[in-house]
């Protein structure tokens, strides 16, 4: 099980060739699609996103592997305490997210692609 915490930095991309090109100048490569299908769980009556100390779960299905994610947020959405662990029943897991109290918020399908400039991934 990995634990720890993560910084999101999001950024919209007005020119993807012009950001693709500088990342490999830096000598940075683009990861082949990842296709991610996400079922996000929230307690009941919870904000969105959740202030500090909240938690959200997700199932991700990423091709085909299904992972569990626990988030707890430390000072905003972006920022998080995050476990994760590989899961072989993932409808088992659905229900036990059900059994602790928690609803489902939404579903999310993406498909992205990875880098990694020196120890930060770009998504």
């Amino acid at each position: 099980m990995a634990v720890g915490r993560e910084v999101e930095v999001k950024a919209r991309l007005q020119n993807r060739a012009l950001a693709l090109a500088k990342l490999a100048a830096l000598g940075s490569t683009l990861s082949a699609p990842i296709r991610q299908k996400d079922v996000v769980y929230i307690i009941p009556g919870e904000s969105v996103p959740t202030g500090p100390g909240g938690i959200a779960l997700r199932l991700r299905v990423q091709n085909d592997r299904n992972i569990c994610t626990a988030k707890q947020t430390v000072s905003n959405d972006l920022d998080c305490i995050e476990s994760e662990f590989d899961v072989s029943d993932p409808e088992a897991l659905l229900t036990m997210f059900q059994l602790l109290g928690f609803e489902e918020f939404c579903r999310v399908s993406k498909v992205r692609q990875k880098a990694t400039y020196k120890n930060l991934e770009i998504c």
